[in-house]
């Protein structure tokens, strides 16, 4: 089975990174007991990974705004490689903002511990407290530092999460008594994260150990950095890079360019987004024996997730954006019938899944194909899907033009198989996107590429 091997030219996409380009694929007319669930190709997991990506550097997208079919009321979602939560807060949003009152299911996957134990945190904030703040999910969303007030509450609902036994009833009924709607996927992503969560508890760097190992991190990407920037520091380089980002912006002119430049600098030369008293421990790698190593991501930074305000600049923009979801996770929490998190690789789960019988109407896979391979992705993905032309899969690539020239070629190489062959061989029908905002997949079962 042919696999799409992660390259040095993934890194190297900070501010003048290559298009995303997206493919939906849509399965095809065809009786699901005629397929045969297919097990998925043996992986390894080398620990550690080499970056975290504890928040995205690409915009929060609406999970159903190719699923515009009024007629059904219970959306199924399937994410993995998630990340954080900007989509699912967002795609809750924008059914708030137009007034689709159907239930949602989503069922999300990341193989990093570390991802999965600050979602199922935050969710299990924005489910059960309905005072939580968006100054206080920015700072242990984004920040390495943190005000001792938030440190406190967020320490709280730690020590919350890990008294609960998430996976002590029946294993079909993975929900717990007074609080249905959030699940952990089994006894193993219970185990992840615990282990997690009770080592952030124990954390014990200070800011000087902090800027030590951030400084040594970002030192030994300095060669990604001279390549995008031609700078010859990671200072330099970085302050380049925030003066790009300002001319990326949609606008034909930012009156206050300085003060957004400054705004993105100080967030991706420090990590902070807030400056504070304690440090916060969710963004960085926890080590097997218990410790920490810092590993957040070089080029990610808060604001690439959101959609900014240039007048309100952009920390207020990420408060402003969290504002809407916080009051519309608080207004549509009850149409959500539950948020199921796991820990594993993407295949095993993607195994799981298909034993289980289960069925989604939207399955996501970010750009997963770079890193275990297409077609494992389309074999096992294809008899997921819920409904013939309604349901899609949605996939992209930041590797297409490393090794084609074109959409079609490189679905050729990485699968094997001209495009024409897939509604016989994998079930699918396949649909090619320019702008995702623009595409509407009513008619057909689709993934979008």
């Amino acid at each position: 089975m042919l696999q799409v091997g992660y390259t040095n030219s993934v890194d190297a996409h900070i501010s003048l990174r290559p298009s995303v380009v997206n493919t939906f694929f849509s399965r095809c007319e065809m009786k699901a007991e005629t397929r045969t669930p297919l097990t998925c190709s043996t992986f390894r997991r080398e620990f550690p990974a080499k970056f975290l990506y504890c928040f995205g550097n690409t915009l929060a997208e609406d999970y159903f705004l190719y699923h515009d079919n009024d007629d059904l009321h219970d959306l199924s979602v399937l994410h993995v490689g998630c990340g954080d939560l900007r989509s699912l807060l967002h795609t809750v949003f924008e059914a708030n903002r137009k007034e689709k009152k159907f239930y949602m299911s989503f069922d999300m996957n990341d193989w990093q511990p570390e991802i999965i134990s600050r979602n199922v945190v935050m969710l299990y904030a924005l489910f059960t407290d309905d005072a939580l703040t968006a100054n206080q999910l920015m700072q242990f969303w984004y920040s390495l530092e943190m005000t001792s007030a938030v440190h406190d509450y967020w320490t709280s609902k730690i020590k919350t999460c890990i008294s609960i036994s998430w996976c002590s009833i029946d294993n079909d009924e993975k929900s717990l008594p007074g609080l249905p709607f959030l699940r952990l996927y089994d006894s193993q992503t219970e185990s992840d994260v615990k282990f997690v969560w009770n080592s952030w508890l124990k954390f014990k760097w200070n800011k000087a150990e902090l800027r030590k190992r951030r400084k040594a991190f970002l030192h030994e990407q300095l060669q990604i950095f001279k390549e995008i920037s031609g700078k010859t520091t990671v200072d330099k380089a970085i302050r380049h890079l925030s003066e790009v980002f300002v001319t990326t912006l949609d606008a034909e002119s930012i009156v206050n360019s300085k003060m957004i430049t400054e705004e993105y600098y100080t967030v991706w030369s420090s990590g902070c987004i807030v400056r504070g008293d304690s440090l916060n421990p969710s963004l960085h790698f926890v080590l097997p024996d218990g410790s920490f190593e810092y590993g957040l991501h070089y080029e990610t930074n808060p604001y690439e997730g959101h959609r900014l305000d240039l007048e309100l600049g952009l920390k207020q923009s990420v408060l402003q954006n969290l504002e809407h979801w916080i009051e519309s996770f608080r207004i549509m929490k009850g149409y959500i019938r539950v948020v199921s998190l796991g820990t594993c690789h993407v295949l095993q789960f993607l195994d799981k899944l298909i034993m289980e019988r289960r069925k989604f109407d939207i399955i996501e896979t970010s750009n997963l194909a770079d890193h275990v391979g297409m077609l494992n992705l389309l074999v096992n993905c294809s008899v997921l899907l819920k409904e013939p032309r309604l349901s899609f899969l949605k996939t992209c690539s930041f590797l297409l033009y490393e090794f084609s020239g074109s959409r079609t070629e490189y679905l050729n190489i990485v699968t094997g198989m001209p495009k024409e062959a897939y509604s016989t061989l994998l079930g699918l029908d396949l649909n090619f996107s320019d702008d995702r905002t623009w595409i509407s997949c009513a008619t057909i079962r689709t993934l979008l590429m």
